[in-house]
C-alpha cells in the first residue's frame, strides 16, 4: 500500500519539488527586480513602467504562492509517507482502513488550501487588466483617460 498524499506517483512527487523549487525562486527574482526598478526609476520615465511593474510583481506573488503551495504539498507528502505507520498504528492493529486523513485536519493544510485559492483567483483579474491596459495602450495610443496609472491600479 503506497502511502503519502501522492499515493507514491514519483512523477507528481518530483514535478511538484522541481516545479515549486524554480517557481520560489524565480517568482523572489521576479519581485526584486520589479520592487527594485518601482524604487530606481527617475520621475520622466515612471508612469507607465511603474504601474506594469506592480501589476507585474502582482502576478509573481500570486505565483509564488502556488509554488510554496507545491513545496507544501511535496513536504506533506514526504512526512506522511515516512511516519504512515506511526501516525496511524499500522502495523500494531493490523487494520488501516477508514481513518480519517490527520493532513486535513492540519493547520498546515488549511493553509496551503488559503495558498492555493490565491493563487488559482488572483492572476485571472490582473491579467486582465494587463491585457485591457495594452490594447488601450495600442488602439487609443494618445487617449491619456484610458491609460492606467498608479492611482487606478492600487487598491486603498
Amino acid at each position: 500500500m503506497e502511502t503519502g498524499l501522492y499515493q507514491g506517483n514519483i512523477i507528481a512527487i518530483h514535478i511538484s519539488w522541481i516545479f515549486g523549487l524554480i517557481g520560489v525562486f524565480g517568482n523572489i527574482y521576479v519581485i526584486y527586480i520589479s520592487i527594485w526598478r518601482y524604487i530606481s526609476k527617475e520621475k520622466a520615465k515612471v508612469k507607465l513602467s511603474r504601474v506594469h511593474n506592480f501589476l507585474i510583481t502582482n502576478l509573481a506573488i500570486a505565483d509564488l504562492f502556488g509554488s510554496v503551495y507545491l513545496l507544501i504539498i511535496a513536504s506533506a507528502d514526504r512526512y506522511y509517507a515516512d511516519h504512515y505507520a506511526d501516525i496511524y498504528s499500522c502495523f500494531s492493529n493490523n487494520s488501516c482502513e477508514n481513518l480519517t486523513n490527520i493532513w486535513v485536519q492540519t493547520s498546515t493544510c488549511s493553509f496551503s488550501r488559503f495558498l492555493a485559492n490565491i493563487a488559482t483567483i488572483l492572476p485571472a483579474p490582473v491579467t486582465l487588466i494587463i491585457a485591457l491596459d495594452r490594447y488601450t495602450a495600442i488602439v487609443l495610443p494618445h487617449n491619456a483617460r484610458f491609460h492606467l496609472d498608479m492611482n487606478s491600479v492600487k487598491y486603498e
